[in-house]
């Protein structure tokens, strides 16, 4: 769609200027041209409102979608201002949610992925993980190939422990340590191994 532009409102008003000027300001010119004149340059100021009006409804019509835009309450917005007003100890409960697991159809049997923020991770890894786990640290994520899935997914299940304060980082050599083991796997939701 082509929108109006204001060269159009200018553009017809010069003419009628002109044309006015002219029929006013030329003496010599026959009495019907001065005529023709003073009617083409009303034509060019009734067509000058007329379209700087068009010009002027579109910009303000534009402008108020705009401002309705960004007035606009959306589900991502609503919780934006909810989390901005949180407290600090509100905004660790709000990290306290459950895993969300996605069940995928059409295969042989159903399979389970946990969707951390880090990535899809299937059910059975989780439940694999969760066996490794060695008294006060998580499993060692260089127990995997680099370049696997199944390292992939140690990788992203470290960094959701980690992240929601399930977890200490890994210092060195060492992996991940154990803050709250117990609530990280009923978040996870496998039993303790």
């Amino acid at each position: 769609m082509d929108y109006p532009k204001l060269i159009t409102p200018i553009f017809f008003a010069l003419l009628a200027v002109l044309c006015l000027l002219i029929a006013r300001f030329e003496e010599r010119l026959p009495d019907w041209f001065r005529m023709f004149l003073v009617l083409s340059g009303v034509l060019f100021a009734i067509v000058t409102i007329l379209s700087g009006a068009n010009w002027l409804a579109r910009n303000y019509a534009s402008r108020l979608r705009e401002i309705r835009q960004a007035q606009a309450i959306t589900p991502m917005s609503m919780m934006l201002d909810k989390l901005h007003m949180m407290r600090p100890d509100q905004m660790e409960l709000a990290y306290q949610i459950a895993a969300q697991y996605e069940e995928l159809g059409g295969l042989p049997e159903p399979v389970s992925k946990l969707l951390p923020p880090y990535g899809h991770v299937p059910r059975s890894f989780v439940y694999r993980w969760a066996n490794l786990c060695d008294g006060d640290n998580c499993p060692p994520i260089r127990s995997w190939n680099d370049g696997t899935y199944e390292r992939q997914y140690a990788e992203a299940l470290t960094k959701t422990m980690i992240r929601f304060g399930f977890a200490r980082q890994s210092v060195g050599n060492k992996s991940a340590q154990w803050i709250d083991r117990e609530q990280a796997f009923r978040w996870l939701g496998v039993r303790d191994a």
